[in-house]
């Protein structure tokens, strides 16, 4: 588990901030063309 601690300083100047944090062990695979392709329609 990760420990997010927010600073006084942000805690003053937003008090309601809310934050997440994520940890993933990630293993990449062969290039994927079609993949990319979609990746690249989703970002338009």
């Amino acid at each position: 588990m990760i420990t997010v601690q927010v600073s006084n300083e942000i805690e003053h100047v937003c008090p309601d901030f809310v934050g997440a944090a994520v940890e993933a062990h990630v293993v990449n695979s062969h290039f994927c063309q079609p993949l990319w392709d979609e990746i690249h329609e989703l970002g338009e």
